[in-house]
């Protein structure tokens, strides 16, 4: 009976394990296959909430990216409005270079007129000085007469010395610009060309504002009045 009792324990033995095998794999393949269909059920859903939560979060993030940019540009039009400092400098000192070069510019052309007016000018004085001795002349030639210069050769000689010497004078003060104006007993009085030194009673047939004599003839040097002429005029 011992014997009998230990061979069915050592039968029963091998044939449950051998079942407990079996339902081992049995239900580690149930278990594989289920997990497996759990997994590919499962990874659908969530697959699908991971990239919709993406694309939320994408959009969120472009929302929250533009609403950056448009508080950005506000910043900036906020720091636009106000001025820097330092670019008003620069536009002030800009003003100031530019009113300094337009002050240098104008100088330059003041100093450069005057220098060229100085030169044009320079023998103003001298050619001045000089109608002294044309007056003298002058003088001198309406002093002989007629008579004088036919009853001696002497006289007629220096007369025409004196002559030559005239012609000379204002040839060479024409040449340098100096240009005697003609005036005439008649002509109309201009106080711009004209020094009247005396009144003259108006006589007959004379316009009242003319001139009634001239004492010294006048000159202009370059289209300037060097010297006024000196005459009288008629007034009423």
């Amino acid at each position: 009976s011992y014997s009998f009792c230990t061979l069915l324990d050592s039968f029963l033995s091998i044939h449950m394990t051998g079942v407990i095998r079996v339902l081992r794999s049995g239900l580690a393949r149930q278990a594989v296959g289920g997990f497996r269909q759990v997994q590919r059920a499962g990874i659908q859903q969530p697959m699908f909430q991971q990239l919709r939560w993406c694309s939320t979060k994408t959009e969120k993030v472009e929302e929250t990216g533009h609403e950056h940019d448009i508080n950005k540009s506000e910043d900036q039009s906020e720091v636009s409005t106000e001025k820097d400092p330092n670019l008003e400098k620069i536009e002030q000192l800009q003003k100031d270079l530019a009113y300094a070069l337009a002050e240098s510019d104008n100088a330059r052309k003041i100093a450069k007129k005057d220098i060229d007016a100085a030169r044009k000018f320079a023998l103003q004085k001298f050619a001045k000085d000089l109608l002294e001795v044309s007056d003298n002349m002058d003088r001198t030639i309406s002093s002989v007469t007629e008579e004088q210069r036919s009853n001696s050769k002497e006289v007629e000689t220096l007369f025409k010395g004196i002559e030559l010497t005239k012609h000379t004078l204002t040839k060479a003060l024409e040449a340098h610009g100096v240009v005697a104006q003609e005036v005439n007993v008649g002509d109309e009085f201009d106080p711009n060309i004209h020094e009247a030194l005396f009144n003259m009673p108006l006589a007959e047939g004379k316009e009242p504002n003319t001139i009634g004599s001239v004492i010294k003839s006048g000159y202009s040097y370059r289209e300037r009045v060097l010297r006024a002429s000196q005459v009288g005029v008629y007034n009423e």
